[in-house]
């Protein structure tokens, strides 16, 4: 059982201040974790009081347990605290530490390992951290007042959705087209590629390619459109890839194949058998991820973050060297990435996680120190979304709904936009 000292339980032990970056000796007499979680739930942890800049205090309480040296530091928000007051703190507490002395570093050979979990009761919020080292686990616990809320975002962006056709049959994807110079529609279903014509603000149906299958197809099927040039898409359907000339009469060229689906910089194994990607990529990242519905990749300086929504649940990220997770339960299966040139230029668009009322939502996001943070209020759509892929220039993407009230499936072009 993890312990922790009893002298950090005490109101005349004080741990920080002057002396924080010294490194305490060790204190052999321990109470069970559990004990002091449950004192801080129901009596004032009265350790310390809190500095006006409670997370640099906490991280100068932390070094004086870990000494000066190397440490990894993973932390984990179990409080109600928003993404962006999580990512504020952690920020804060990562400067503190390295003010501290303590060098944060990814490598397993830090002699110290930092694990701080951010959790609350009813008088405000409860810092706590173990420190290990070695066999030893010792372990730090501070109240501190509630955070601020911190000016919201929300009023920063807008989406904004247009609705271009609707149809009885089921649609797995969409992509708008500038084909001959003329605006163009083409829509996958299971049985064929469809081609419309854009005449005065409507889409007419022009033209379709049949597609034809050598094997049985997933009852919950999926499928995507990659545009590949100004005359040409690629269809990809479980154990199905068509090429698709749409010069003259559109024409459908397709063949029993399990290749790689294009996600970008990135191309994903599909499980032919069943909706998901089953974790392996082209070029990838040296080892074969978890199986995830979808990705979306999101540019930074110097590199590109990925973003997995897991078969179980979990929302994952990679940035070419290492996986993080994210704290977004509330998330669906369904995410796509849309470079708006708004807030930090790309967003990361999200389906709501599943609704008994069969009504879905998307919501924007951007990454504040990996942590996820709302970036426009909710759109609510009368359906589930059933299908979302980034639109193939990036701007915008590409929602398929199926509507609740007629059981039609409808096309929705999702966009971002900047409010004053």
């Amino acid at each position: 059982m993890l312990s922790i000292p009893t002298e950090e339980l005490r109101p005349e032990k004080r741990i920080g201040g002057a002396g924080a970056s010294r490194y305490n000796s060790r204190i052999v007499r321990t109470l069970p974790l559990a004990v002091v979680v449950a004192l801080c739930l129901t009596l004032p942890c009265r350790a310390q009081a809190v500095a006006p800049d409670a997370a640099q205090e906490f991280a100068a309480r932390i070094a004086a347990l870990a000494g000066p040296g190397t440490a990894t530091l993973t932390t984990v928000n179990s409080s109600s605290a928003t993404a962006e007051q999580y990512a504020t703190f952690r920020k804060a507490l990562q400067r503190g530490l390295q003010d501290a002395g303590v060098r944060l570093r990814q490598s397993a050979q830090a002699s110290s390992d930092i694990g701080v979990t951010l959790s609350e009761n009813v008088r405000g919020m409860v810092y706590l951290a173990e420190v290990k080292q070695g066999t030893e686990t010792r372990t730090v616990v501070m109240e501190a007042p509630r955070m601020a809320a911190p000016p919201g975002p929300s009023s920063a962006m807008t989406l904004r959705r247009s609705l271009l056709v609707s149809r009885a049959e089921p649609m797995l994807d969409a992509a708008l087209l500038r084909v001959g110079g003329e605006n163009r529609l083409a829509v996958l279903s299971a049985r064929a590629v469809v081609l419309y014509r854009q005449q005065a603000g409507k889409w007419d149906e022009e033209s379709s390619a049949p597609i034809t299958h050598g094997q049985s197809l997933p009852l919950d099927l999926r499928g995507h459109l990659v545009h590949t040039g100004e005359f040409s898409l690629e269809a990809y359907l479980p154990g199905t890839v068509c090429t698709v000339n749409l010069a003259g009469a559109i024409h459908a060229e397709c063949r029993d194949a399990d290749d790689a689906w294009p996600l970008g910089a990135q191309a994903a194994l599909f499980n032919s058998g069943r909706n998901y990607f089953n974790g392996l990529l082209r070029p990838g990242f040296g080892r074969q991820l978890a199986p995830f519905f979808s990705a979306a990749a999101l540019p930074y300086p110097g590199y590109t973050l990925w973003v997995f929504a897991g078969v179980d649940g979990e929302i994952r990220t990679h940035d070419g060297s290492r996986q993080g997770t994210l704290n977004a339960r509330d998330w669906g299966s369904d995410l796509a990435s849309v470079h708006s040139g708004c807030g930090g230029g790309t967003q990361l668009l999200v389906t709501s996680a599943s609704d008994a009322g069969g009504h879905d939502s998307l919501r924007a996001f951007e990454l504040v120190e990996r942590q996820p943070v709302m970036t426009a209020p909710a759109m609510e759509f009368a359906g589930t979304i059933t299908a979302l892929w980034a639109a193939h220039d990036g701007s915008s993407a590409m929602a398929i709904l199926r509507d609740a009230r007629t059981a039609t499936y409808e096309v929705f072009n999702v966009s971002i936009s900047c409010t004053p």
